[in-house]
């Protein structure tokens, strides 16, 4: 319920800030296409200077509302810290814009009207998270501080060029100086996974395109007297809000969260277009560069799809294991021979996928026990003295 349809509500707030950023950059367009060319006083948009807001401004405020609402209730402690500081960013960045007035009784007033509505829904169990943390502060961040400090090792072994994009779960284990059941697949820290992923070089790469980007949308809304380029505020906010959260997250390769942030940083910078110089030359090489691009995904999806008819079987295979786990361990005659086809399935979809490949095996010795018992949980176990012809299936 606090996650909506993602996985974690960390992610969830994540995608809300985003969402956010796109709101408030959207009424500020709208707002400041409507008062022609004069300085955008905010507090227009509450009324406050005697002009009505429209009906779609109207909305837009509903919805920034109910978004800081919907961040605090999905009890996301880092999301809510993200928000606060994206909307202090913001509020630097505009205050020094000649193009709006009246940010801060802005701010203010939608905090007062969100803070309403939180207590009118009950804000107990935001409150209770945020003091069971600060009970206990060392103990609420030390699993964190843990992955840091041997990220930071997994980081220094492959300082030139990185793991690999996408390995972080595959070779972390080898850092892992903790005593946990199972394995971390990221993080925590997505600047830390970039270096220990792409090297040095990658994470560069990656801080300059960032410092690009805020420079861009710190630049562009003070000189440009567009209203397009207002809206360059709401990207800042959900920027920041990302870059924020990013400390102790890895949202950015959920793709609701991911794509949403590239669609907003590619809009960011190309409102550069109208300075930059556009000859045929560069046209045509941008155009090039794009077809490329489109060709090089489009070859993907074939193997994507079998990606994913892999990954539901071997989930169908996953299932039955564990309903095999729950009965003892030993099932019956189906249930192998489903958990056998299913995996194998998965493996002939993705050959080159250990994880995958492992569970097919597994699942084919599961049988080999299992027929070697007669599917009777009352059976003597299986040893390689009562059962030596089951070596080779060993």
């Amino acid at each position: 319920a606090r996650g909506a349809p993602f996985a974690s509500y960390s992610h969830y707030s994540e995608f809300i800030n985003l969402a956010l950023g796109c709101a408030f950059g959207y009424l500020l367009i709208g707002s400041s296409a409507r008062i022609s060319g004069r300085t955008l006083d905010v507090r227009d948009l509450f009324g406050g200077t005697g002009r009505s807001p429209s009906r779609l401004e109207k909305l837009l405020i509903g919805f920034l509302v109910l978004g800081a609402v919907a961040v605090v209730l999905s009890t996301s402690r880092n999301g809510l810290i993200a928000m606060i500081f994206a909307a202090a960013v913001t509020a630097a960045a505009m205050q020094f814009s000649r193009r709006v007035d009246g940010i801060g009784w802005s701010i203010v007033g939608v905090g007062l009207i969100a803070t309403a509505v939180l207590l009118a829904l009950g804000i107990d169990p935001v409150i209770e998270r945020f003091e069971a943390t600060s009970a206990d502060p060392s103990g609420a961040m030390s699993t964190r501080l843990d992955l840091i400090r041997d990220t930071a090792s997994m980081g220094a072994a492959f300082a030139a060029t990185g793991a690999g994009l996408g390995t972080y779960a595959l070779s972390f284990p080898g850092f892992d100086t903790t005593v946990r059941s199972g394995t971390a697949e990221h993080a925590e820290n997505q600047y830390l996974e970039l270096f220990a992923e792409m090297g040095a070089g990658g994470a560069l790469l990656g801080f300059a395109f960032l410092a690009m980007l805020f420079l861009r949308l710190f630049q562009r809304p003070r000189e440009s007297r567009k209203p397009a380029d207002l809206g360059l505020f709401g990207v800042l906010f959900g920027v920041s809000a990302l870059t924020f959260h990013s400390l102790t997250d890895f949202g950015i390769v959920v793709p609701a969260v991911g794509l949403l942030a590239a669609t907003l940083a590619g809009a960011a910078l190309g409102r550069c277009s109208s300075d930059c110089s556009t000859g045929v030359g560069r046209r045509v090489v941008a155009m090039g560069a794009g077809l490329l691009a489109l060709a090089a995904l489009g070859a993907r999806v074939p193997t994507a799809i079998r990606g994913g008819e892999g990954w539901d079987q071997y989930s169908y295979a996953e299932m039955v294991r564990e309903d095999v786990a729950e009965a003892g361990g030993v099932g019956t005659p189906e249930q192998h021979a489903a958990m056998v086809q299913h995996a194998g399935l998965a493996q002939e979809a993705e050959p080159a996928n250990a994880e995958v490949v492992f569970r097919a095996v597994l699942a084919r010795w599961s049988l080999a026990v299992a027929t070697a018992r007669g599917f009777d949980l009352e059976s003597p176990p299986v040893t390689p003295i009562s059962h030596p012809d089951l070596a080779g299936s060993a």
